[in-house]
């Protein structure tokens, strides 16, 4: 029940809107040399924006979007279901503006 209610609020606001960015995570790439032994169902979903895509189906990629401190960040942007035209299209616009 509770997937089913996040999808169509998701979906709803995807009606309303061509897309939504989020970051890839709540920060940069972590190092190697700082990364647990083992992920935790709280390391690897509380930082994590990007499951309500992938809980509904809808199309999402994520772009490098730059460096801090040599550690790299992104962002991730989703589209309604079927529109991965459009998410191609915003992505290319966004690649625009970070490698220029």
């Amino acid at each position: 029940k509770t997937r089913t209610l996040i999808v169509k609020e998701y979906k709803e606001l995807l009606d309303k809107y061509d897309a939504v960015f989020v970051p890839s995570s709540a920060d940069v790439a972590p190092k190697f040399s700082d990364c647990p032994d083992k992920l935790s169902d709280g390391y690897l979903i509380a930082d994590n924006h990007m499951p309500m895509h992938n809980m509904g189906g809808f199309p999402s990629l994520t772009l490098p979007l730059g460096n801090i401190n040599n550690l790299p960040f992104g962002g991730n942007i989703a589209c309604n279901l079927f529109e991965e035209k459009k998410l191609l299209e915003i992505s290319q616009l966004f690649e625009n503006i970070f490698n220029s």
